[in-house]
């Protein structure tokens, strides 16, 4: 039996507003959360068991909270649908999901229109980073197609709703007492991969379906429609109606190879190639607000984040930003005040700082009430880097620095990722056989992102000397005390990372060619460590790296 409009559920929180739909795992609603003053508008999904036998029910319950909970996980994800609660009620099943007012890709790609190559490009690209946060957490979507991804009306941002594995719980049937076995298909045809089609999904079947979205924006054509057809290989013929790069073409062709072996494993691995592309003329995504720099509080050596107080172009704040700069004032702090305690205990903050928990909380408590807060983002960016997913943090920067060029945190922060990235790759460098495949493939790409790391932080350094034309004249140290020398502080900061990826690139060369000279290189990098050191004579990073490069 559906709900029906003025319903209550869920204890007396939620009204039933209207019926939305109805797919594979149930009905879906709208409704108003009535223990909040604003009513806000809820998605409430409501999933009817396939069958009402005890052992049945309690085997889907199991499953249902399980799902529930990895559902919340990834709500973390300001592109994601937050699961505000989930429960059992008269013997089915809710979720009461974040409301996301827009329209899906459904609407936008439709049969004969066809994509330009820069909008074919930016789609993947915000699908693609969206997903690689979810490969990340090891979880499989199964189900993309244009019908589940949302472009919020507010900012335009895509949304991925509807995760596959959802629609299993419903799908549960008896097979003897006390078992049951899942009957659900789980994915749509035309976006289907062949192994998902087999019951044996995989992350790089979710890079298929992106492929097949990707694949209609260039040829106007349904892969639904059934009149893409594969050759006797098994692989989509698609280009005859296409007018794309032959460099995209080798993209989208490879994410929907028809062996797993021969197709993107992820979709982070995808986004590297895309990163490739030159660029084609894009211009940078609007900004909702425009924010003023006014107060910046950095964090020291070990993470430049910057408290970073800003304010509307107007004159007056708007309530919404009352709210939510103190509350990441506040999330700043604590994850500052762990980091030292940790450091003062002889501890790695790495270890010791839960910084999950810390993103977990910014997502929900800032970016969902303001997502285009660049300092917030660039808060998450630091947070996500200390989680080791470098990729993510990297195209957080990359997005600031789009919308902010003269942005000096911002170059700091995305060479941060991509040196970090870049020592990754070394390490797996040393591991492999000298002068194999696999060895030239990493030195080559971690020999690229310290060539792009060192890019950012030459920029950083030079965006700081032109908007305070007097340090260069400066006499004054570091004093992180003293707001007045803060931007030493920073500059500081910017030479040491500069040194320190130069010294990698000098390790890695070091690697390939035994027989370089050093000492140019070498006096290369003692020039930035004694530039740090003169801004901030107390930078024991600095000194340890001193020795670190006289010992090689």
């Amino acid at each position: 039996m559906c709900l029906n409009k003025d319903d209550i559920i869920g204890g007396a929180h939620y009204q039933i507003v209207k019926k939305l739909g109805e797919g594979g795992f149930g009905e879906t609603y709208l409704a108003h959360d009535t223990h909040l003053p604003d009513r806000p508008p809820r998605l409430v999904k409501e999933i009817t068991p396939s069958s009402d036998e005890p052992s049945v029910l309690e085997i889907v319950g199991e499953r249902f909270n399980r799902e529930a909970k990895a559902l919340y996980n990834l709500g973390m994800h300001p592109q994601i649908p937050q699961l505000f609660e989930s429960f059992q009620e008269n013997g089915k099943f809710y979720l009461v999901q974040e409301f996301i007012e827009g329209n899906t890709l459904r609407e936008e790609l439709i049969p004969e229109k066809v994509f330009s190559e820069k909008d074919i490009v930016e789609l993947l690209r915000s699908i693609l980073e969206v997903l690689d946060f979810v490969h990340q957490e090891k979880v499989i979507h199964r189900d993309i197609k244009p019908s589940n991804l949302i472009r919020r009306k507010q900012d335009g941002k895509i949304f991925l709703i509807d995760f596959g594995a959802i629609k299993e719980i419903r799908g549960e049937a008896v097979t003897s007492p006390g078992q049951v076995s899942t009957t659900t298909s789980i994915g749509t045809r035309g976006y289907i991969a062949p192994e998902q089609d087999y019951g044996q999904p995989q992350l790089s079947s979710d890079v298929y379906a992106v492929g097949m979205i990707g694949i209609y924006a260039a040829t106007g054509v349904n892969p639904s429609s059934g009149e893409i057809k594969r050759d006797a290989n098994g692989e989509i013929i698609w280009h005859r109606w296409a007018k794309v790069s032959p460099r995209l073409k080798k993209i989208l062709d490879k994410m929907v190879r028809h062996r797993v072996k021969d197709r993107y494993a992820s979709a982070g691995e995808v986004l590297q190639d895309l990163r490739k592309l030159q660029p084609l003329d894009k211009k940078p995504l609007p900004r909702v607000k425009q924010w003023q720099q006014l107060v910046i509080w950095p964090v020291g050596i070990l993470a430049v984040i910057g408290f970073i107080y800003v304010s509307v172009t107007s004159n007056k704040l708007s309530s919404d930003l009352m709210t939510v700069l103190p509350e990441l004032e506040k999330q700043k702090k604590l994850v500052i005040n762990e980091e030292a305690e940790a450091i003062n205990n002889g501890l790695s903050p790495d270890d010791t700082v839960d910084y999950k928990n810390h993103l977990e909380n910014l997502n929900n408590k800032v970016l969902k009430r303001n997502p285009d807060l660049l300092e917030a983002r660039l808060f998450k960016a630091h947070l996500l880097g200390k989680m080791k997913k470098h990729e993510q943090k990297f195209l957080i920067c990359d997005e600031i620095i789009k919308f902010k060029l003269d942005f000096d945190y911002a170059r700091n922060c995305r060479g941060s990722a991509l040196s970090d990235k870049g020592k990754i790759l070394f390490t797996l460098a040393k591991k492999q056989v000298k002068n194999s495949t696999e060895f030239r493939k990493y030195i080559t790409e971690a020999s690229a992102d310290y060539k792009d790391a060192l890019n950012d932080f030459t920029k950083a350094i030079t965006m700081v000397y032109e908007s305070n034309q007097d340090l260069r004249e400066s006499k004054q140290k570091c004093d992180r005390k003293t707001q007045e020398t803060l931007k030493i502080c920073d500059l500081a900061v910017f030479y040491y990372n500069k040194a320190e990826v130069l010294f990698y690139a000098l390790e890695l060369k070091g690697l390939v060619e035994k027989d370089f000279s050093k000492d140019e290189a070498k006096d290369e990098v003692i020039k930035y460590l004694e530039e740090t050191l003169k801004l901030d004579p107390q930078s024991d990073e600095a000194q340890r790296l001193i020795e670190k490069v006289n010992n090689l």
